[in-house]
């Protein structure tokens, strides 16, 4: 898997830098957007606050300076975002941190941790609190903690202080948003299942630019489940970023359905380079057991729209592990995404393995997935499977997966003009993006 990893990421500097003459490595770093507009709120409250990266409270605690650094700021709160593989050690930074100031309570949030069912969220003993999707409710949770009425920000405004991050922004790959949930319902996703929020519709670009937070030329991404959530709000988008006057290069995701010459014209205008797609499966069986609302050919005539009307570099998503996969169907995928990058409809691949988050409003066994791993640590899309298919088990799954993403690297290999994946150039993405999925330290 780790081998994988580092052929992927050496495909993509190479596809990159052929394409755009030129690649900005990410830099593996990040910070949760929601807990930061929290912090902001607070801060703007007159209280105290301080953002500290996992890895670097990791660090303090091996080094003995988490208990110190405690102990001299005494806070009345300590709050964590996280995703599924750091539940646990978030968990134990609590413990830690309860010990060491008795009166102290302690809350988690991030969307993984809000799909976590209840006999899981039972076991993380070490929180007082699980913050919900809502503002709203965060903010009168805030209000019993701290004892005060607190004023919230309205959205139209500075939407973040980046300057409550513990390093320049510089140092982090930027992803905003300019809306969150999605308007599809296929049933392996939670965005559908969020409650809509419409925020800015420039994502932020314009305090970014107006402030000079950010490089020139730096990548930023839109994460909305597709860019704008609506057709039409998509290009109201587009319309507020150019009114930004950014310079900087783009990417975002989309839904194939929503591509339009019209769109893909504006998405040009506005700054972006790039553009991520959900692909999911290459068999229309599967696509039609999850409820996706697209067919194999609906995709090809999306990418043909784009690349007859653009030079937008396309990245496709795919899953393994889906209801409905069986051998055929992972046949069909293989060639599918074959021709996807052979006919240069597609400029790059990324298979993840599907996840079931076993939230409590979910019946997985209806769609003939049967979880047997609750550790919550385990949930993440580059690692064994936690679960068995009506049609498949997990070491099938798992099997499939790394022949599936293998086949993707060969395929993409040889388009890029290298007959052997030995002769790759060197890999120059950190070589944590190879390992950090599989728990080892390189």
């Amino acid at each position: 898997m780790l081998q994988l990893r580092k052929q992927f990421f050496s495909l993509k500097s190479r596809a990159k830098e052929e394409y755009f003459g030129h690649h900005i490595v990410p830099t593996g770093h990040s910070f949760s957007l929601g807990l930061l507009r929290i912090a902001t709120i607070l801060n703007r409250n007159n209280i105290n606050v301080k953002y500290f990266h996992l890895q670097d409270v990791s660090r303090m605690i091996n080094n003995g300076e988490f208990e110190t650094c405690l102990t001299q700021d005494h806070p009345s709160f300590l709050g964590f975002s996280c995703v599924t593989p750091t539940v646990q050690t978030c968990n134990d930074i609590a413990v830690i941190a309860k010990i060491t100031c008795g009166d102290l309570k302690t809350g988690l949030g991030g969307s993984h941790a809000i799909a976590a069912p209840q006999k899981t969220r039972n076991q993380l003993t070490a929180f007082d609190y699980l913050f919900c999707e809502s503002e709203t409710d965060i903010i009168l949770l805030f209000e019993k903690i701290f004892g005060e009425k607190l004023s919230i920000p309205k959205f139209a405004d500075e939407y973040v202080e980046y300057s409550l991050l513990p390093y320049s922004l510089d140092y982090y790959d930027l992803n905003i948003f300019t809306s969150i949930g999605c308007i599809q319902n296929c049933k392996y996703c939670l965005d559908n299942r969020r409650k809509p929020f419409m925020g800015n519709l420039d994502g932020g670009l314009t305090n970014l630019t107006t402030q000079q937070l950010l490089s020139k030329n730096r990548m930023i991404h839109f994460f909305d489940s597709s860019l704008g959530y609506s057709y039409v709000r998509s290009l109201a988008v587009c319309d507020a970023i150019v009114a930004s006057k950014h310079q900087y290069q783009l990417s975002c995701d989309l839904r194939a359905d929503s591509i339009t010459p019209e769109l893909v014209y504006m998405l040009v205008k506005a700054g972006f380079v790039e553009i991520s797609i959900g692909a999911e499966s290459g068999d229309d069986n599967v696509l039609q057991a999850s409820q996706k609302d697209a067919k194999c050919s609906d995709l090809i005539n999306a990418l043909k729209i784009v690349k007859e009307n653009s030079n937008l570099y396309v990245s496709l998503y795919s899953l393994t592990g889906l209801p409905g996969t069986t051998s055929d169907t992972i046949h069909s995928s293989k060639d599918f995404f074959s021709y996807l990058l052979g006919s240069g409809l597609a400029d790059e691949m990324k298979n993840a393995l599907f996840v079931p988050y076993p939230i409590d409003s979910f019946d997985y066994e209806k769609m003939g997935v049967y979880i047997f791993n609750q550790n919550w640590s385990d949930y993440d899309r580059q690692s064994y499977p936690v679960y068995n298919l009506n049609t498949m088990s997990a070491a099938e799954i798992w099997q499939d997966y790394l022949a599936i993403t293998e086949y993707i690297v060969s395929s993409w290999a040889k388009k890029l003009g290298f007959s052997n994946l030995e002769n790759l150039p060197a890999d120059r993405y950190p070589e944590t993006f190879a390992s950090n999925y599989i728990g080892k330290e390189t």
